[in-house]
């Protein structure tokens, strides 16, 4: 039984993956393409590699606008977590609720404590997603290939 239990997580797990990097690809995907094709193009007149191109132009433009829904895929990934309690991953509300169980007068004290560990990782996570947000935006400047101005 219990190594019906690790194969539930297993299953649990690789479904939360499957979907996480099919929609993580789509935002790489869309990112990409949003950059135009002449800024390319006009880097590549100006003289810059390919190397140079992605570096100075594709990279910092597609993680700028990658930044947003990367940080909601994240929040999102975080909470979904718990729908795999329900197809038998021990995770922290299963797990919170196994123990206010065995434990009825301290059950209102178990459920806080969870809900102050969900929110301090979810705001923790978007608070360090925030600053890498704001450092890629305030080093915009510096994204720029050497030479050219605006």
């Amino acid at each position: 039984d219990e190594e019906h239990a690790d194969l539930e997580g297993v299953r649990g797990g690789l479904a939360l993956t499957i979907f996480t990097s099919v929609y993580a690809s789509e935002l790489f995907r869309s990112a990409l393409r949003g950059i135009p094709l002449e800024l390319q193009d006009a880097a590549r007149m100006l003289g810059l590699s390919r190397v140079q191109v992605v570096q100075h132009i594709i990279l910092p433009l597609t993680l700028r606008s990658l930044m947003p829904p990367l940080t909601g895929l994240a929040v999102t990934v975080f909470k979904d977590s718990s729908v795999l309690a329900i197809i038998g991953v021990g995770e922290l509300t299963f797990t919170s609720q196994q123990l206010s169980a065995s434990e009825p007068i301290g059950f209102f004290l178990i459920l806080a404590a969870t809900c102050m560990l969900y929110m301090v990782v979810g705001i923790s996570g978007s608070t360090v997603l925030r600053m890498i947000d704001h450092h890629c935006r305030w080093h915009d400047a510096t994204c720029q290939p050497e030479g050219i101005n605006q």
